[in-house]
């Protein structure tokens, strides 16, 4: 991301700071969007949806040279990335947590 800010946006190490802010601020958002106890249904929808618009955002990403317009784009990627992290990481522990309760009960 150094060389993105400074050779692609002409920036500085500040451009540098709010690039990686605003894909920090991502976590606080994914954070508070899952906090509010979605179904099954509802995160396999999302997660067939996120990686596709994750992909068009980063690639958008890549091939911006608009500082605004990279700063939107990031903070998407980064909010998707942590959803699908999130989700992937629900999933596995509902797994996890079905074979243990099967074990329990033999």
């Amino acid at each position: 991301m150094p060389v993105f800010a400074v050779e692609i946006l002409h920036g500085n190490s500040s451009t540098l700071s709010l690039l990686t802010g605003a894909s920090g601020l991502r976590a606080l958002c994914s954070g508070i969007y899952l906090s509010y106890g979605r179904s099954a249904i509802e995160l396999e929808k999302i997660i067939a949806i996120a990686p596709v618009i994750f992909g068009i955002t980063l690639i958008t990403f890549s091939l911006s040279n608009n500082f605004g317009f990279s700063l939107m784009t990031i903070t998407i990627v980064g909010y998707l990335g942590c959803i699908i992290n999130s989700i992937i990481f629900y999933i596995k522990l509902s797994k996890i947590e079905k074979i243990i309760l099967k074990i329990a009960y033999l």
